[in-house]
């Protein structure tokens, strides 16, 4: 954007640039199809309509005035028609079939939107061979693991045998590698497969004959790579007041970043038991990996956490680690006095107890160290009021002197005294 003040009389131009917009380009959806029956003559014309729209805030919103490009594939890609996007994102482009192949239609990228592709299946002449039964299996696959093509090759109705056949890998649906061969059966099948699985792309076989012309290509598959993952850093400790806290780590299997946050399951089995009790979700964070998740748990146990892996993640397993919970303990006023019974006003009294503390009926022992609060409710009044709070000692003993003012009962937990 520019405002500027054109020359005039006696003044001169001015002008000043501002400064350019940041603009987070949105993800698109292509739509394509071949509206002309096929199979086709060489020379005929062919059809192919779509839309494209791009992931709005609200939902899809129509772009216009986006190039689109169709392309039909061999060995290698050609464009063999263009066209632009309508105000309601549609587009109808025609163009002269001079070879078969798998169609895709792309199009353009822009400060605004993200390039698309579609792939609507194939341009086929009349007499031409051409597979059938097509399977790529797995989509998506899981990385470094093995990606195969299965189908059939037919001239008409008869199978063709011992043909070449090609694997083929493109990143962007126009530079094909090589990936592997093999022969048709005698009845015209083949199987092959690949473990060049290392990222994102489109695959497709090819018909070959012996001079290496290609003579008929199947769909164009789009399949996504599964990453693979590992928890680290895990580490699952206990903690005061029945507390275990549970912590680690979500990365790729090379050690880089995810990218996203995402849900980590938190496992537990109680000693003795057989059966793991889901307890909660936790969550990557996007910038580490880390995660950590506290829990209340008065059972000792096992404790294990996983992720489930998603369309971009493979699954892995956090080591199974054993806690040890403390006990819980049952706390009692074993003492509790108030002295002297009888004191004149502003005198000082003394409060004074023993706190102790057992485990599941075992021997009271003293409970040191811990808060005490001494409360203290006025004769005629309903309202208790705190007066102060102190320590247990080592042998669980607390003692507070207090100056009274009238007539009141004192209490400590939940004993009370009388004090006048």
């Amino acid at each position: 954007m520019q405002a500027g003040w054109q020359p005039y009389d006696q003044w001169c131009a001015a002008g000043e640039f501002a400064p350019s917009p940041e603009i987070t380009r949105q993800s698109v959806e292509l739509s394509a199809e071949i509206v002309t029956p096929q199979p086709v003559k060489a020379g005929e014309e062919v059809t192919v309509e779509g839309r494209l729209q791009r992931n709005g805030a609200d939902g899809p919103v129509p772009v216009a005035d986006v190039w689109v490009a169709a392309r039909v594939t061999s060995w290698k890609t050609e464009v063999v028609g263009t066209a632009y996007t309508a105000e309601d994102g549609t587009y109808r482009l025609t163009f002269t079939a001079q070879k078969s192949g798998p169609l895709t239609v792309r199009s353009a990228e822009n400060d605004i939107v993200w390039s698309g592709l579609a792939s609507p299946g194939q341009i086929t002449f009349e007499g031409d061979p051409r597979f059938s039964d097509f399977s790529l299996t797995p989509s998506p696959v899981d990385y470094e693991k093995p990606i195969r093509a299965t189908g059939l090759l037919t001239d008409g109705a008869a199978p063709i045998a011992d043909a070449t056949v090609w694997l083929l890998f493109s990143p962007d649906g126009e530079n094909w590698q090589k990936m592997q061969n093999g022969q048709t059966t005698s009845e015209g099948r083949f199987d092959l497969q690949s473990t060049e699985t290392t990222q994102d792309g489109y695959w497709r076989v090819l018909a070959v004959d012996a001079l290496g012309a290609a003579t008929a290509s199947s769909d164009v598959h789009q399949v996504k790579v599964r990453f693979g993952t590992h928890l680290d850093q895990y580490k699952v400790e206990s903690g005061p007041g029945a507390t275990v806290t549970v912590q680690g780590r979500l990365l790729r299997h090379d050690g880089s970043l995810l990218g996203q946050e995402l849900p980590i399951y938190i496992y537990f089995m109680a000693e003795g038991e057989s059966t793991w009790e889901l307890q909660g979700t936790a969550t990557s964070s996007v910038t580490n990996g880390t995660f950590s998740k506290q829990f209340t748990s008065y059972v000792d146990g096992y404790w294990t956490a996983a992720f489930w892996g998603n369309d971009e993640f493979t699954r892995s397993n956090a080591p199974i680690a054993h806690v040890d919970v403390p006990g819980q303990y049952t706390t009692a006023f074993a003492e509790f006095g108030a002295s002297p019974a009888t004191v004149a006003a502003g005198e000082p009294i003394t409060v004074k107890g023993l706190l102790t503390r057992s485990v599941g009926g075992s021997a009271a022992e003293a409970a040191a160290d811990k808060p005490v609060y001494v409360y203290f409710l006025p004769a005629g009044s309903q309202t208790w009021e705190q007066k102060a709070l102190v320590q247990t000692g080592a042998t669980g003993g607390s003692r507070r002197r207090s100056r009274p003012r009238r007539t009141a009962t004192g209490r400590r937990g939940s004993s009370a005294t009388r004090a006048t």
